[in-house]
């Protein structure tokens, strides 16, 4: 809170009242689509060892060149350090493939912060560095990623995707992600509304906070 009053005046004082109130009064909009998929019927069978490998700080720290698009070095230690999973591809010494799985996931910018059940896992952060790229890499990590996953006891995964981004929307349905809702999302200062669509139905629900979401709200109509 404190924080944001400071930017606040910040902004007042580098750009005047004009375009402070401008800003003060201007709608935030969002809508992404929420997708899960049942591992329980996921059936790729693997045998071997996996390509991928499971992130720890000694692996970030001693990366000279570090390029995950999402997160920087430093604060992929401390992700790491509070929890989340790093599945990462190395080529010739280097990290060329980025996935990350949270169980406490943290959605910025639609102001969401929940917690999941222990057979659930958030997967965020898909990044290949783009001289990798039209290799196959994401689709071929993800499918051992999934078998991981089903192993270790994880029944369901989470994502989201924006309703524009038609090449990801196809490729995770070949994958086997199905929508389940899909978000709207408004901010009007501290005041926020979420209004939450049950795929192919005419449900919804709506909610009205100050600061904080509601918790389950990821789970609407899962």
């Amino acid at each position: 809170m404190k924080e944001k009053l400071q930017n606040a005046a910040q902004y007042l004082r580098q750009y005047g009242l004009l375009l402070f109130l401008k800003r003060l009064f201007n709608l935030f909009h969002r809508v992404v689509i929420f997708e899960s998929m049942n591992l329980d019927n996921y059936t790729y069978n693997f045998d071997g060892l996996y390509s991928f490998m499971v992130a720890t700080v000694d692996d970030i720290e001693k990366e000279k060149d570090y390029n995950d698009y999402w997160y920087g070095k430093k604060e992929a230690m401390r992700r790491i350090q509070d929890g989340h999973c790093l599945f990462f591809l190395k080529e010739d010494n280097r990290m060329i493939f980025f996935m990350w799985g949270e169980k406490k996931p943290t959605i910025n910018w639609l102001d969401l912060h929940f917690q999941m059940p222990p057979d659930f896992i958030y997967l965020t952060g898909v990044y290949t560095v783009p001289e990798c790229r039209n290799r196959g890499i994401a689709a071929k990590i993800k499918k051992e990623v999934f078998h991981y996953l089903k192993r270790q006891g994880v029944k369901h995964i989470i994502g989201i995707v924006d309703p524009s981004n038609t090449t990801v929307l196809k490729m995770d349905y070949q994958e086997g992600w199905r929508e389940y809702q899909r978000f709207h999302y408004k901010r009007f200062w501290f005041l926020k509304y979420y209004c939450v669509h049950k795929y192919k139905s005419e449900q919804r629900k709506r909610f009205i906070t100050l600061f904080k979401a509601p918790k389950d709200i990821w789970k609407t109509f899962l």
